[in-house]
């Protein structure tokens, strides 16, 4: 997962677009996947000059049919609405020289839903990717995005603008409706 920019399919990375031309990065995105199995790791597509591509700096989901055990070891981020399952991913956004014209979150899913998905920021930025469980997992704050129903083997992108306000740690979280 990843926040990028770019129109063209990326690895997932959130991607921020700037209103200035930034300082261009060639970040390496690890993919996250909803559903049970990873595609092979894909290279980021390299940042263009108005938009910076970032992998998230943990990743993990949690569980709340087994509350206590940890999921960060995962190459996966799920979710889905009962059980609740949420995936949560933390970005380190540096070099930002101007103001966010758009954020995106990119995703490979590897399943299909009809119902689709929710995105919240995660205010509190200090859970650990090796420690996060359904039990101690920092509270959702206002929800910033959504999609719908998608098919599985597919990129999905979610505007999570709202996430981002500049260079710094943003947490977010996936959830089934």
């Amino acid at each position: 997962n990843c926040f990028t920019t770019s129109s063209t399919p990326a690895t997932s990375v959130p991607a921020v677009t700037k209103t200035s031309t930034p300082n261009p990065t060639n970040a390496v995105a690890t993919p996250t996947v909803i559903g049970p199995n990873l595609p092979a790791p894909t290279p980021t597509i390299p940042s263009t000059a108005d938009s910076l591509t970032f992998s998230p700096v943990a990743d993990a989901y949690i569980t709340a049919a087994i509350p206590n055990t940890n999921y960060g070891g995962s190459q996966m981020i799920r979710f889905d609405a009962s059980p609740v399952v949420s995936g949560y991913l933390t970005f380190n956004v540096q070099g930002l020289n101007a103001q966010v014209a758009r954020a995106q979150l990119k995703i490979y899913a590897n399943s299909s839903t009809t119902v689709g998905c929710k995105v919240f920021a995660v205010p509190n930025v200090g859970w650990g990717e090796r420690t996060i469980t359904y039990n101690n997992a920092p509270p959702l704050g206002n929800q910033i995005g959504s999609i719908g129903a998608f098919r599985s083997s597919s990129w999905i992108t979610i505007d999570v603008t709202p996430l981002v306000t500049g260079n710094g740690t943003f947490s977010l979280a996936i959830t089934g409706l």
